[in-house]
């Protein structure tokens, strides 16, 4: 009878071992599908990047991008705070001659604003005064 009973316990502790090893086989092939398809989207993810980047090859050196990036270096370069930063960056778009802008301003809450009116008067006079290269209208 004890025999008997040790070679049960040997066939379910090698049962319980085998079911185991195949539900362990089973997960780690769920994992490799799941690692095959992200694989499978990351390579889709960095075709698109590829392309994007091809794609942005021909606007690298356009007028355009180069007049953006001036732009964006004079925000950068402005001291102050935001409104001196803002009439540096209209002033740009406003003499260039790179293309063609139509600006059109909308001017909020004008009552609340803290600085002397002067100053608003001041600024929305210089962006009507175009410079002899400006394009905008």
């Amino acid at each position: 009878m004890k025999a008997l009973f040790k070679v049960e316990n040997h066939l379910s502790d090698a049962l319980k071992k085998a079911m185991s090893t195949a539900k362990i086989e089973k997960e780690q092939s769920e994992l490799r599908e799941r690692i095959g398809l992200k694989e499978a989207e990351s390579a889709t993810a960095r075709m698109s990047l590829d392309s994007l980047a091809k794609s942005y090859e021909r606007h690298r050196d356009a007028p355009e991008t180069k007049f953006l990036e001036e732009v964006i270096a004079a925000y950068h370069r402005s001291r102050g705070g935001l409104i001196p930063k803002l009439e540096k960056v209209l002033r740009c778009l406003v003499d260039q001659s790179v293309i063609k802008v139509d600006l059109l301003l909308f001017i909020d809450a004008l009552d609340e604003f803290e600085g002397h009116v002067s100053d608003i008067s001041r600024f929305l006079k210089s962006l009507t005064k175009k410079s002899a290269t400006s394009s905008a209208t």
